[in-house]
């Protein structure tokens, strides 16, 4: 049971930094998306960055933090959950669209997750194929 609450809140902790650093509440000097507004190039790139550093976040944790996915799942739901309180609370947004940008930021994370745990579950069983054979 301990070492699936640290899991969770490993994933929490880590989701939530990724989650300020890649798209921040509040007025910051890496306010980066400001370059979408400058032409499609740029919004294009902005788009990759986004997309490859939230997959890496989900990749790291499942692969180099072995976190299961049943915990990184738990780990960021509640992140989201809480982060949005915070948002709504300290903020007060006019719009909800920081529910969407941050479930985007989630999603990816998520997806990046499950690469993860694909690739290494491929690895072990060819390991274990190998290990089997000789």
């Amino acid at each position: 049971m301990g070492t699936r609450v640290v899991e969770i809140l490993l994933s929490s902790v880590v989701i939530f930094i990724a989650g300020f650093v890649l798209w921040p509440p509040r007025d910051t000097i890496w306010q980066w998306w400001t370059v979408i507004a400058e032409g499609p190039e740029r919004g294009l790139i902005a788009l990759v960055v986004l997309i490859g550093l939230s997959a890496a976040t989900g990749l790291g944790l499942s692969t180099v933090g072995d976190v299961r996915p049943s915990s990184l799942l738990t780990g960021g739901i509640l992140t989201f959950i809480a982060g949005m309180t915070l948002i709504s609370l300290i903020i007060s947004p006019d719009s909800p669209s920081h529910f969407l940008l941050y479930g985007f930021i989630l999603g990816l994370v998520f997806l990046g997750a499950a690469i993860g745990y694909v690739v290494s579950s491929i690895n072990k069983s060819q390991s274990s194929n190998r290990t089997g054979s000789a």
